[in-house]
């Protein structure tokens, strides 16, 4: 049986929780590592932030809530409403973020006419090659996931969505295991081609899965072959994020720790129902625009309280939290009001893309009856 999973106040804090932790990573810890961080904070700056250096475990995180949140949002969709629901959620925090982030860039000597050409992809949000700034390359990964459940939702509807998070996890475990067979042993197959076109979903498409598989537990839905995906989506999350794979020098088990808290959270999480207050929804609204706005204006602004004579490490901590704050007005205020604006203009095209399109991209397909329980 199919049941309504309410509101899950523990998952937005949780992704607030991994957003600041790449933001440290970002801001402890890869400032005076990092190549592109370089254009930005000058020599000399405090060795700084190794608490910090598993930080990006939190984009595995985001990637298992994504497939979580969007298996509920593609359960009574229209490939229409899935479509403009996403655009909506993505564009307007990108349309405040990424001009910020440009002026910045050029402000510190990058070249201005490859800063405006990744200006104008990034607010048009073009999956693939290099973004504006450097946390956006996500994007990318989501926007891949997002086009495989369009796709599905047009040619197959909603019901199928336990078949596509199966199908994505065994076709992501595959792909990891002949990868590795390829760095280990030296196999040539040329699925190392997927390494480079993570916006296909196939590189982090464990991670969707295994989000999606586990909303499908919560909600009471019986999944076919669902024990085996998930074991599978587990295996390859363990080794991507370990390192051992792709990094073998640097493989550490501290990153698995980390990710499999995360995923513990996700999985008892329960619904908060009446109890859920707007902190934990500002919370997981923040998360986007801090994500989006943190580094080249976090690296800008601890630049400038190091250079004034704050110790790295304490300039990191401040510039993290200036940025937090800043998000939440993004968040609360700046954000909504681009969204408004944005949805005004898309109801008004609505109707003519209605009378033109195809059928299909405004009428659900048929949606199939949850199967009963038992496998």
């Amino acid at each position: 049986m199919t049941r309504s999973p309410g509101y899950f106040a523990a998952i937005d804090y949780l992704r607030l929780v991994c957003a600041i932790g790449v933001v440290l990573f970002h801001l402890a810890y890869t400032a005076t590592r990092g190549e592109l961080a370089k254009l930005i904070i000058e020599p000399g700056l405090d060795d700084m932030g190794l608490w910090f250096r598993y930080g990006w475990v939190g984009v595995q995180i985001f990637f298992v809530i994504s497939g979580f949140v969007i298996a509920e949002s593609a359960a009574k969709a229209t490939p229409w409403s899935f479509l403009r629901r996403r655009a909506e959620r993505l564009f307007p925090a990108v349309w405040i973020c990424a001009p910020i982030s440009a002026v910045i860039w050029i402000a510190y000597g990058r070249d201005f006419t490859m800063t405006l050409f990744l200006l104008v992809k990034s607010l048009a949000l073009v999956p693939g090659g290099e973004w504006i700034d450097a946390p956006y390359w996500t994007l990318g990964v989501e926007i891949g996931f997002y086009a495989v459940v369009f796709v599905v939702l047009a040619l197959a509807g909603p019901g199928r969505m336990r078949d596509l998070a199966v199908g994505m996890g065994l076709a992501s475990a595959l792909f990891w295991t002949v990868y590795a067979l390829e760095m280990f042993y030296g196999f040539r197959t040329g699925m190392g081609i997927f390494a480079g076109l993570k916006p296909i979903p196939i590189y982090y498409g464990a991670y969707f899965a295994l989000g999606m598989l586990i909303y499908f537990r919560k909600t009471g839905q019986t999944v076919r072959g669902g024990n085996f995906a998930i074991a599978a989506c587990l295996a390859v999350a363990v080794a991507e994020s370990s390192l051992i794979v792709t990094r073998p020098g640097a493989a550490s088990v501290i990153p698995v720790l980390l990710f499999l808290l995360g995923l513990a959270a996700i999985v008892l999480a329960r619904p908060s129902g009446s109890r859920a207050g707007g902190f934990a929804r500002l919370c997981g609204l923040t998360t986007y625009p801090l994500y989006l706005l943190h580094f080249a204006s976090g690296l800008a602004l601890l630049q400038f309280l190091a250079g004034h004579g704050m110790p790295g490490f304490a300039a990191a901590l401040v510039s993290s939290a200036v940025m937090i704050g800043i998000s939440i007005v993004i968040a609360m205020r700046l954000e909504p009001a681009v969204r408004r604006a944005m949805s005004r203009g898309m109801a008004t095209i609505e109707p003519p893309i209605e009378r033109h399109a195809p059928g299909w991209l405004f009428k659900p397909r048929h949606v199939q009856k949850p199967r009963p329980v038992g496998e």
